[in-house]
């Protein structure tokens, strides 16, 4: 169930916004199809796929998706790690909800949190078109950060392509500042980890974060919770300087981080997992 002190997250937004939210939604849904994941534990799973003439030619994060197979080395580590069924998995940076709903898969209770509102609108979809998933996970609107409010944030509409790069202000992105030229700039609601507990959420067992450069103001929102919790962290770094920022602070807090090696590597960002000692 959707707490009361987010409930306005689920329900409401101003009334242009919606509008406009809504309009790109279903010109989305005009060049887009419903296509089945064709393995592992989200077989069957249906994803609402960005028309290929709107996307990128060569095998891309939806062709991934739809095999079955993105970010496998994450989920693969994780199984040798922690296993989910009847935890609590928090997906901090939820997109449109595939980690989410594969963390439904393994048995996981989800809180996915999405900012964004044309990727909030394409999770919420793929949750009503998934019920039995979309019963174990709960989606906010919502930013985590480490403070309590609204901030600025950079968005994409373009679903097909650029739309998991919005980011808040705050942040590190990993790609030069002109990549994101063709971006709108808004207001998105802000949330500590700490204020979220102390409102009744269930501490988490597993915490994956991805959101373009605001790691570490995630996780400095928690500051209380870490003093007092051990979960596990599967982590996006997304700058070399957040790198050795967020390695001194989970260091601080007792966590041993390592660099997910089967990770594909890229210049501008990395994986990491990282466990209390």
């Amino acid at each position: 169930m959707v707490r009361p002190v987010l409930l306005k997250l689920w329900h409401t937004s101003p009334a242009t916004l919606f509008s406009s939210i809504s309009g790109r939604i279903a010109s989305l849904k005009r060049r887009s199809g419903w296509q089945t994941i064709q393995n592992g534990p989200l077989r069957g799973v249906e994803l609402c796929v960005p028309a290929r003439s709107t996307r990128a030619r060569r095998k891309d994060s939806w062709d991934e998706m739809l095999a079955g197979e993105l970010d496998s080395f994450i989920f693969s580590t994780l199984q040798e790690r922690i296993q989910l069924d009847g935890k609590i998995c928090w997906d901090v940076g939820s997109f449109i909800g595939y980690h989410a709903m594969y963390f439904a898969a393994l048995g996981a209770e989800v809180t996915a949190f999405e900012p964004n509102p044309v990727n909030f609108a394409m999770l919420r979809l793929h949750l009503e078109r998934n019920p039995t998933l979309g019963r174990r996970i709960e989606p906010l609107q919502v930013a985590l950060c480490d403070n309590d409010g609204e901030m600025d944030f950079l968005q994409s509409s373009n679903i097909g392509g650029a739309s998991s790069g919005s980011h808040l202000t705050c942040s590190l992105p990993p790609l030069p500042s002109g990549s994101y030229s063709g971006f709108q700039r808004s207001k998105v609601l802000t949330r500590r980890i700490d204020t979220l507990i102390n409102s009744g959420h269930r501490n988490p067992d597993l915490i994956k974060i991805d959101v373009e450069g605001a790691e570490l103001h995630v996780l400095k929102g928690g500051n209380n919770f870490f003093k007092n919790a051990s979960p596990l962290l599967v982590i996006e770094v997304h700058h070399i300087r957040l790198m050795f920022e967020i390695h001194k602070l989970l260091s601080e807090w007792g966590y041993n981080v390592e660099i997910l090696d089967k990770a594909p590597l890229e210049p501008s960002r990395c994986h990491i997992i990282a466990a209390r000692k």
